[in-house]
């Protein structure tokens, strides 16, 4: 029997290995886990206080800030290693987590 604990670190640990899969959803956390999807995401934003979707979304913005300020990949590619086949939905996501274009942070952390 799996603590909450465990099954949250569990599916952290799946998503993170997962970020670059731009199909990854809930449901794929869930399988991986032998879980409900909507059982999964309750006990999940019970412990992490978000659900499962908003962690993935955030942990890809924290992976595209890094790669953008520690490699020299433009933000194109860094959209597709984060699991974004879409660039303008990346470039949104990227400006709500952050306030301001892909490229803009990159220039920012060049200073």
């Amino acid at each position: 029997k799996w603590t909450l604990a465990e099954i949250v670190e569990m599916t952290c640990r799946f998503i993170l290995s997962q970020l670059e899969n731009a199909e990854l959803t809930v449901n794929d956390a869930a399988n991986h886990c032998y879980l409900n999807p909507i059982y999964l995401n309750r006990l999940f934003k019970k412990e992490k206080g978000m659900s499962i979707s908003q962690y993935i979304i955030n942990e890809r913005m924290i992976l595209a800030g890094k790669l953008l300020e520690e490699t020299g990949l433009n933000a194109y590619t860094v959209a597709q290693k984060v699991g974004y086949a879409n660039y303008p939905h990346f470039n949104t996501s990227f400006r709500k987590h952050y306030g301001c274009a892909p490229s803009q942070y990159k220039k920012n952390k060049e200073v």
